[in-house]
């Protein structure tokens, strides 16, 4: 078990309290209208494969999705007493052009493993695809980024910068708190 493994060499009594910073109360910014400021395309593990499907654990692919980010909402201090923003961000999942990405993986004779731990393989990949116009956002009425571009009344990703977003709060993980913006 995990937790003999732990706790093998020690007893409760050797654990103390630390001193932590309390952090940001992000919630503060929720209601608030922020304008976005950066349009990005990038790779991130996904749990689904190449053909849509959910893969195993351990087997998670990089995947290229489009992330929009606000104008930071405040700064803050990380452990290393580097100074870093905190901005609102969305991430986009992007599509294939008229076929399945399992298929243009095909075509490219690429396989799932090309996706699988090289997360510079995975975004040369996705730069080559969306420069030869084979992925982009859908179009189809039910796909997330067409729906928010629709809402934003602008018909292209790059026409969101500037205009401004309504900040709402996200739970993640444990006790985490994101920051996100209304999409629909």
């Amino acid at each position: 078990m995990t937790e003999e493994l732990i706790m093998q060499d020690m007893t409760l009594d050797d654990l103390e309290g630390v001193t932590s910073s309390p952090g940001i109360e992000i919630e503060q910014f929720e209601g608030k209208m922020i304008p976005v400021e950066k349009v990005t395309v990038m790779v991130t593990m996904s749990k689904y494969g190449v053909d849509g499907k959910t893969v195993e654990a351990g087997k998670e692919l990089f995947m290229p999705v489009m992330k929009i980010e606000t104008a930071p909402v405040t700064k803050n201090i990380n452990s290393e007493g580097e100074e870093y923003e905190i901005r609102a961000s969305e991430l986009f999942s992007l599509k294939v052009k008229d076929k399945t990405y399992a298929e243009l993986v095909k075509d490219l004779g690429k396989s799932d493993s090309d996706f699988e731990a090289d997360k510079e393989k995975a975004l040369t990949i996705a730069k080559n695809m969306i420069k030869e116009k084979k992925i982009g956002w859908s179009t189809h009425e039910k796909g997330a980024l067409f729906k928010f571009l629709k809402k934003m009344k602008v018909a292209h990703p790059k026409d969101l910068i500037g205009r401004n977003v309504l900040i709402i709060t996200r739970a993640g993980g444990g006790d985490s708190v994101f920051l996100g913006y209304v999409k629909e």
